[in-house]
C-alpha cells in the first residue's frame, strides 16, 4: 500500500489530497498568509509540514502554468521551487503534471478554444467519475492529481482511454522518479 500526497500550489490557498488504496482519505486547503517574502516562507513551511505529517511515497504537483500576472508568476514559481527543493533534500519523490493533462484525466478532454474546461466542470466530473465532492477548485485539482499518482503506483485503475493516455505521458516524463518507486529496481540505478 502506497500513500500519495497531491498538491495544487497557490499563494492564497494550496489544495491538497491524500490517497491510499485507490481512495482519497483526506483533502482540503492549506491557507496562505502575508503578502511579501514572508508569504513564500509561510506557504513553503505549511506545505512541508503537510508532507511531514502525511509521509507520502510520492508527491504529485500540478506543474506551473503561464500567467499574465508577472508578479504572481514569479511568486508562485518561487514557492514551487522552494517546496521542490525541500522534497529533493528530504529524498521524497515527486512528479509534475501539466494542467492540460489533469483536465484530460478528470474530464476526458483538455478542452479547446471553443470548449473550455472550467473549474466547475472539473469539480462536477470529479464527483461523477471519482465520487469525490469538493467546493474548492484548488482542492479539486489536488484530488484529480492524487488519482493520477495512485494510478501510477498501481493503487487505482484508469476507467477511460484519456486517463490511460495521460498516465502514459506522465510515465514517460517521470520515468526516473517512477523507477525509484518500483520496488524491483535498485535505487542506485535511477537518478533524479
Amino acid at each position: 500500500m502506497s500513500r500519495v500526497l497531491a498538491l495544487d500550489l497557490s499563494l492564497t490557498a494550496s489544495g491538497f489530497a491524500v490517497g491510499e488504496s485507490g481512495k482519497i482519505i483526506q483533502s482540503g486547503v492549506i491557507p496562505g498568509k502575508y503578502d511579501d517574502i514572508r508569504r513564500l516562507i509561510h506557504n513553503r513551511n505549511a506545505v512541508c509540514d503537510k508532507v511531514d505529517a502525511v509521509k507520502p511515497d510520492l508527491v504529485v504537483f500540478e506543474d506551473l502554468a503561464q500567467s499574465r500576472n508577472m508578479a504572481y508568476a514569479k511568486e508562485i514559481a518561487g514557492m514551487a521551487h522552494m517546496v521542490r527543493a525541500e522534497l529533493f533534500t528530504d529524498h521524497v519523490p515527486y512528479i509534475l503534471v501539466q494542467a492540460s493533462s489533469l483536465k484530460k484525466f478528470v474530464v476526458g478532454t483538455a478542452g479547446s478554444a471553443k470548449t473550455k474546461v472550467t473549474k466547475d466542470l472539473i469539480m462536477l466530473n470529479l464527483f461523477k467519475r471519482f465520487g469525490v465532492e469538493t467546493s474548492d477548485n484548488n482542492q479539486a485539482d489536488a484530488c484529480g492529481l492524487c488519482f493520477i499518482g495512485m494510478a501510477l503506483l498501481g493503487e487505482w485503475e484508469p476507467q477511460m482511454q484519456p486517463q490511460r493516455d495521460v498516465l502514459a505521458t506522465v510515465r514517460k516524463s517521470s520515468s526516473a522518479v517512477l523507477s525509484i518507486l518500483d520496488k524491483s529496481t535498485p535505487i542506485c540505478s535511477a537518478t533524479i
